[in-house]
């Protein structure tokens, strides 16, 4: 009778589970040295390369650019009011089917990302993805494969 309890239980987690990796989403990263760097492709062929931190700088569902990565990158920016707080942002990031990550829902001035000089440097990447736009969603992060992988809101 357990085997069959075991059986079942375990067929009916295997089909759950396959109902949900179908609408994952791989988010292209590099991995180096116990940490992941979202590498996203634009369709201009350039690569925004984010240090994903789940400690890091964002806010309401926006993650974190240097200025002069979006210079580079041509991205569509703009300035942006909360309160009594201004500050510039991304609008939108033009990446490649399948080769970046999506947009938080309702952000401040429905923007992408915030715009902070210098934080290229601190982070030897464009940037952050962080504690701004992590918890918007749910990953998957996976160590011994070195995958990261965003799940459906369902999951």
């Amino acid at each position: 009778m357990l085997h069959i309890l075991l059986t079942s239980t375990l067929a009916m987690v295997t089909a759950a589970g396959s109902a949900d990796t179908a609408s994952r989403l791989l988010v292209p990263t590099d991995y180096e040295a116990g940490h992941f760097y979202a590498a996203g492709t634009t369709l201009g062929g350039e690569t925004l390369r984010l240090l994903v931190d789940s400690g890091g700088a964002g806010g309401s569902g926006l993650y974190v650019i240097d200025a002069e990565a979006a210079s580079r990158l041509g991205l569509k920016t703009s300035r942006c009011t909360l309160g009594a707080e201004r500050f510039d942002v991304v609008t939108s990031i033009p990446f490649a089917t399948g080769k970046g990550w999506p947009k938080s829902a309702d952000t401040p001035c429905t923007a992408t990302a915030t715009i902070v000089p210098g934080i290229g440097e601190a982070t030897r990447a464009d940037g952050i993805i962080g504690a701004g736009y992590l918890p918007r969603h749910i990953w998957t992060f996976d160590y011994p494969a070195r995958k990261l992988w965003l799940e459906p809101a369902d999951w």
